[in-house]
């Protein structure tokens, strides 16, 4: 959805004669109608999310290649229609930059309870702020605490080796490197599974080892509640594999 902001201006040079840009709309076309099938199909379970935001994120590229080409088109039919454009894109790009949606809310939350405009790409947000946040010993812990796992999961034919997490890109992480579908995970906002209820479920359960990856704060207190007369097979600044 982050791209319908730059919708019209792609269905301009869509329906505009142009003979330049004839590959780039069957391109576009072409896509469409593959993200059309994929969204259909994904939501009755016949394919993974995954594949079809793989094919989003192409998309991506294709608007903004249709948005940039009728920008220029636009500016040689109406030079005070392209200037419009240009000036009310700059104002929403210097309130995102600033976050001045997110200074007003610090001021008084009622005039601005939920920040839309420094979100309008979580993409390039998402990025940045795994990029500021991360350092290259840490990835490198999480990789070792990932690649444990998979050793565990391999040699001793778990079924199951749950994950505990607070950050969604964790399981993630988990799912490439040790090539198990993460049991469960969390993002920042909200947890997807109930850590408690993972927690519990994994002693009732036949695995032998639990993956608690710690990239929190308050991760040390949902650590001392949740694990109980088990023993801590692995420790790194990333995080804990623990054992029955």
């Amino acid at each position: 959805m982050d791209f319908l902001l730059f919708f019209p201006l792609a269905i301009f040079t869509l329906i505009r004669k142009n003979k330049n840009t004839k590959f780039l709309k069957i391109l576009f076309i072409y896509q469409l109608l593959i993200m059309m099938i994929m969204f259909i199909a994904g939501l009755n379970g016949y394919i993974s999310p995954y594949y079809y935001y793989k094919n989003n994120y192409f998309f991506w590229y294709l608007v903004l290649a249709m948005f940039a080409v009728g920008l220029i088109n636009l500016m040689s039919i109406e030079k005070g229609l392209f200037k419009a454009t240009i000036l009310s894109f700059g104002i929403i790009l210097f309130l995102s930059i600033g976050q001045i949606d997110v200074k007003i809310q610090n001021i008084n939350h009622s005039f601005n309870p939920e920040n839309r405009i420094s979100t309008i790409v979580p993409v390039i947000n998402f990025n940045v702020e795994k990029i500021s946040e991360s350092s290259q010993k840490s990835t490198q812990e999480k990789i070792d605490l990932f690649l444990i796992a998979k050793k565990l999961f391999v040699e001793n034919s778990q079924e199951k080796l749950p994950i505990i997490s607070f950050s969604y890109s964790d399981g993630i992480w988990y799912q490439v490197l040790v090539g198990a579908y993460p049991e469960a995970t969390a993002n920042n906002e909200a947890p997807i599974l109930n850590p408690q209820e993972t927690y519990d479920a994994w002693e009732e359960s036949n695995s032998e080892y639990l993956l608690f990856v710690d990239n929190k704060k308050n991760y040390q207190i949902v650590l001392n509640q949740l694990i109980h007369n088990h023993n801590e097979y692995f420790k790194n600044d990333a995080g804990y594999i623990f054992k029955k």
